[in-house]
């Protein structure tokens, strides 16, 4: 069974959630997604690898989208996004924050499915570490900075996110 997208979808207007939402929910993509409402809401529960998928709106009350991305990107540059928002004016600054796409509002079902896809494209081409034990295999997607063994035994050096 194929493992589904995990999105961090970050919009304040319930509307729009719900309309995202709904575009999510009949993709043919499987996914699971977590709304969050406010950019500080998403940071308080941000860890590293537990998202394939950022979806941001940019214009919130409290902190902004972009400003909610700059301190997610000082520790996790890896995770896609994609900014979905009323206007043009964070182009520039959303591609500099490694952006997939910048999606202006009112956008079409077929915009959301393209950073689906895109997003899928990554998770599904991501370096991993496959380890088989008892018959059983368990991937590992974190960033792995060494192996090493010593004897019999396997050694690995992993980075880890620090709150």
């Amino acid at each position: 069974m194929e493992e589904p997208l995990r999105i961090a979808l970050c919009e304040d207007t319930a509307k729009e959630a719900e309309k995202l939402t709904d575009i999510l929910n009949r993709s043919d993509i499987p996914n699971k997604y977590t709304l969050y409402e406010s950019g500080e809401a998403l940071l308080e529960n941000y860890q590293m690898q537990k998202f394939d998928l950022l979806l941001m709106d940019i214009y919130m009350g409290g902190m902004t989208g972009v400003e909610t991305v700059k301190k997610i990107r000082q520790i996790d540059r890896e995770t896609p996004l994609a900014f979905i928002t009323t206007s043009t004016e964070h182009t520039l600054e959303s591609y500099r924050l490694s952006a997939l796409k910048y999606i202006e509002k009112p956008y079409e079902e077929a915009d959301i499915k393209e950073i689906l896809t895109l997003a899928k494209m990554k998770k599904d081409n991501a370096p991993c570490l496959l380890i088989q034990k008892n018959g059983k295999m368990a991937k590992y997607g974190f960033p792995v900075f060494s192996i090493w063994n010593s004897r019999h035994d396997w050694f690995l050096s992993v980075w880890r996110a620090e709150r």
